[in-house]
């Protein structure tokens, strides 16, 4: 049986119910704040807890746009402004005079990844606050990944991120957030020489038998991957998830009532696929040294999982497949 992984790193968030543990430390943010005065490297988390005064678009970071990139950030982008333009905490420029403040945001990882700039919008879910809910600012979970080659200019809710051409020595991404109200208990602030960061556990790659690039098989990485919060917050809207034993390679494909199928993947040929396992329930699927079993069936040696993101040019529906 698949258990819930016991690291932290997880790219889902709970929204506006700040359900995820706020009793521990974050750091503040401030104007004159460097996160890269603590020296990060992949698989860093820092909690930073950013006043709602700082997302503004009249504050100088948002609006002389100092963020580089969309859902994978440039370490020197300004930690508010990527929040603003992720969607954390933002005002829908088409409400005014009305007995509600409204508020979108498209809430975590996945999501952001499998909404076209041009959808982004329609995607983003929407809360009405009272206008005498005091808000009082936005905990946010940063994670410090591996740099991609390009970071692009995207318009993200009322703000255009700046194109950065060169890879650097890490990037940031937003993983969980969680607007915090009057009702709320706010974190305990430390400074930041003082802030445990929590480490995520970083993924080896590897080249596959067909060229492509994977991700080294551990049953803690596959537990990381093939969690109930990433699955229910869309990971399979988002990616095709493969593994590959020796020259074979197996796709596991959800299907109805929460439930999955496994298929050998001839490598291409969609009209030539073998269903391995019907129906299977996420508790019947195990893992374990270089195995990934489910029920009587099991797979083994398993060398590396790929995940192929969805081009997508409907919300929900896939066109074409990637492979990462």
């Amino acid at each position: 049986m698949i258990e819930e992984p016991n690291f932290f790193y997880s790219p889902y968030s709970n929204g506006i119910e700040s359900q995820f543990p706020c009793d521990g430390t974050a750091i503040e943010y401030h104007p004159k704040f460097d996160l890269a005065s603590l020296s990060p490297v992949p698989g860093n988390i820092f909690q930073v807890y950013i006043d709602q005064r700082f997302i503004s678009f009249s504050y100088e970071p948002i609006s002389r746009q100092q963020v580089f990139g969309s859902t994978y950030y440039a370490p020197f982008s300004d930690l508010s402004a990527i929040a603003f333009h992720t969607g954390c905490l933002f005002v829908n420029p088409k409400m005014k005079n009305v007995p509600v403040r409204r508020f979108c945001t498209v809430q975590n990882l996945l999501e952001a990844l499998s909404v076209p700039e041009q959808d982004y919008s329609k995607a983003a879910q929407i809360f009405d606050y009272p206008i005498d809910l005091t808000i009082q600012g936005v905990l946010v979970h940063f994670y410090i990944d591996d740099s991609p080659g390009y970071y692009p200019s995207v318009n993200r809710n009322g703000i255009r991120s700046q194109e950065w051409k060169t890879p650097e020595k890490y990037c940031i991404k937003i993983i969980q957030s969680a607007v915090i109200t009057m009702y709320d208990q706010p974190p305990k602030l430390v400074a930041p020489s003082e802030y445990q960061r929590t480490t995520a556990l970083v993924p080896k790659y590897i080249f596959t038998f067909t060229g492509e690039l994977a991700i080294v098989f551990t049953p803690q990485i596959f537990i990381q991957i093939f969690s109930k919060p990433n699955i229910s917050k869309g990971l399979f809207r988002v990616f095709r998830v493969f593994f590959d034993v020796g020259r074979s390679r197996y796709e596991i494909v959800p299907g109805e009532k929460h439930k999955f199928k496994i298929v050998l993947d001839l490598v291409g040929d969609e009209e030539c696929r073998e269903v391995i396992v019907r129906d299977a329930e996420m508790t019947e699927f195990f893992v374990k040294k270089k195995t990934i079993g489910v029920n009587n069936h099991q797979f083994s040696p398993v060398d590396a999982i790929m995940m192929s993101q969805c081009n997508r040019t409907k919300l929900g529906r896939s066109t074409s497949i990637n492979k990462m």
